[in-house]
């Protein structure tokens, strides 16, 4: 029986993860990440630099020991400190694939949790006034401000979890994280989300109805993470991950300009944070051109 139940929890993590990373609007190229703790110890996380979108089985997801990094990520000091963490968790060895960046968060939610980088929340995370937004139409969400991807963003999730677990965290300029007890439940949180923005600026059209052309819009600063990984050359800006962010981008700037929404950007000198991240430099790598 307890082989059947872990069967069916993967089977249904890798559908709906393929389900979010199959939508440009929820992921672009390798973003987003998905995990599934399957018991005490033993979390499946998304591989890093992996395309949702492509998620066929167990294969793109790392199983990693989830109680320890949830023990020991408070410990660490700076990048090194995690990422030695992170490999240390994995309970594959011998493997050239690495945890998710964002292991670390997941770790210290619940059984399920989504990351996306959906472009409806951000139509609020990438505004001025985004945490009022989000206050308004979400009253029990978490607002987390901008804070660099891995170790420091985790550590301040864990500062303002106060002991939940089951949440909804909407990142400044980044994306949105839901975590509940199973995938389908964490799944319709997400959509939940997703359909009171829309319903919140019913005017605006959906991402697939206007196609954004690369040279359409002028972006004057980063908007987020993504934006500084992908586009950080032309070989990377023209591969499949960079004209999804791109799309993502054009987006963010023509729907919050109709909108009557400022936009915020992210300080350009976490571009070079940003390029300079060993991690970030590995997911470069991967990228399908």
């Amino acid at each position: 029986m307890g082989g059947a139940i872990l069967t069916l929890g993967i089977d249904n993590l890798i559908r709906v993860s393929k389900q979010l990373g199959s939508y440009v609007a929820y992921i672009q190229g390798g973003g987003g990440n998905t995990s599934l703790k399957t018991c005490d110890t033993q979390m499946y996380i998304k591989a890093s630099g992996g395309f949702l979108a492509d998620t066929k089985d167990e294969t793109g997801f790392l199983p990693v020991n989830w109680k320890m990094l949830r023990d020991e990520v408070c410990k660490c000091e700076n990048e090194a400190d995690y990422a030695e963490l992170l490999t240390a968790s994995k309970l594959v060895k011998g493997t050239s694939q690495r945890p998710s960046i964002e292991t670390g968060f997941h770790a210290i939610l619940d059984k399920c949790t989504l990351h996306s980088h959906s472009v409806w929340a951000n139509l609020l995370n990438c505004a001025e006034d985004g945490e009022a937004l989000v206050s308004m139409l979400f009253p029990d969400a978490i607002w987390i401000p901008y804070a660099t991807p891995g170790l420091a963003l985790t550590k301040s999730i864990i500062k303002r979890l106060d002991g939940k677990v089951n949440v909804t965290i909407f990142l400044q300029n980044h994306g949105i994280v839901v975590s509940g007890p199973d995938a389908d439940r964490a799944h319709a949180m997400h959509c939940y989300i997703t359909d009171t923005i829309r319903a919140a600026y019913p005017t605006l059209m959906d991402f697939d109805e206007i196609n954004c052309d690369q040279d359409e819009f002028k972006i004057d600063g980063l908007l987020f993470p993504d934006q500084a990984i992908y586009h950080s050359n032309p070989v990377l800006a023209d591969s499949r991950a960079g004209r999804e962010t791109m799309r993502a981008c054009n987006f963010l700037i023509y729907r919050m300009r109709h909108a009557n929404l400022n936009v915020k950007y992210i300080d350009d000198s976490e571009r070079d944070v940003l390029l300079n991240m060993e991690s970030e430099k590995f997911r470069q790598k991967l990228v399908s051109l």
